[in-house]
């Protein structure tokens, strides 16, 4: 019998909504709280970080600092591209090069992003590490649409500031709070394969998104034993009330359903600690890492989706 690990899944935004909005396109910090142990992954909650004013990342900073021992997969990038720091002449150390563009501030990063792209011609502008083109992930420099350069500003500084392990880019042997970089949709595509399951915009066919959440949610809570798809990638199964089944399959922007698919990629990269928390040996470190069975074993997706 192994104990009970305590995990998180965060799916998370650049621009979050105030805690008290009434706005039907709530931008949320979703957490899901989940129990891992003996490979069943026991989500018993969801929390919503989302602070007092739009824009407000305070309880997200105050859950980095949960004490106890627990590791939790955040949906955002660590780093960028080695190609981009190398040429923009950024600190060839992750720690050293976050603290410089949390130095430039937001309109800074953006300025040298949008600078840096400019003169080159189309299908150059946007570099990817080498986890993007294994996962199928979108460059962190992308700043509109699919703003996850917008996120890994938010995101990557805060975490500078924390005491936690992240991995791959900052290992504290001490620590026993890991972080790891999640990428949700892996997890829904050995469910559903490549169909869109999630979307902002309410009137995008609704009715066959919530068809997928279902299928997405059954797949990963099938208890009767049989190797599904996602069983066989992840070696994991999850359980959970049928009222947070309900919001994972209600909820149109995908945000609690993909806080929980968070999760599932960070209780398989504990149990993958032993090998790095699930990061292959060329994993670049000043870049980040995806933790996900996919990327750790090489494999290169089909097509590239969207991060959102």
């Amino acid at each position: 019998m192994s104990r009970a690990m305590r995990v998180y899944g965060l799916d998370f935004t650049s621009a979050p909504s105030s805690g008290s909005s009434k706005a039907k396109r709530l931008k949320k910090l979703m957490l899901a709280v989940c129990t891992l142990e003996n490979g069943l992954l026991k989500v018993d909650n969801f929390e919503r970080l989302n602070g007092a004013f739009s824009g407000d990342f305070s309880k997200f900073e105050a859950w980095l600092h949960t004490e106890g021992e627990w590791i939790a997969g955040l949906d955002f990038p660590f780093g960028q591209p080695a190609q981009l720091i190398d040429d923009l002449n950024w600190p060839n150390n992750w720690s050293e090069y976050v603290n410089h563009i949390e130095t430039l501030g937001k309109n800074g990063f953006e300025h040298a992003l949008t600078n840096y792209k400019l003169p080159r011609p189309a299908g150059q502008k946007e570099k990817q590490r080498e986890t993007d083109k294994r996962a199928g992930s979108v460059s962190p420099m992308k700043l509109y649409r699919v703003p996850v350069g917008k996120m890994f500003f938010q995101g990557a500084p805060r975490l500078l500031h924390s005491e936690l392990s992240i991995h791959p880019v900052r290992i504290v042997a001490s620590e026993n709070r890991h972080v790891i970089e999640a990428y949700p949709k892996l997890v829904a595509q050995s469910c559903i394969g490549n169909k869109p399951y999630k979307s902002d915009n309410p009137g995008t066919d609704g009715a066959f998104m919530t068809q997928q959440r279902q299928q997405i949610v059954n797949a990963i809570c099938a208890m009767d034993g049989n190797k599904t798809a996602f069983r066989s990638t992840y070696n994991i199964m999850v359980q959970m009330p049928s009222e947070l089944k309900s919001e994972c399959v209600n909820d149109q922007s995908g945000d609690y359903l993909d806080s929980v698919l968070c999760a599932v990629q960070a209780a398989w990269s504990y149990t993958m600690r032993d090998r790095n928390y699930g990061s292959p040996e060329e994993a670049n470190i000043l870049e980040g890492w995806i933790c996900d069975p996919k990327t750790f074993d090489g494999s290169l997706s089909e097509s590239c989706f969207c991060r959102a």
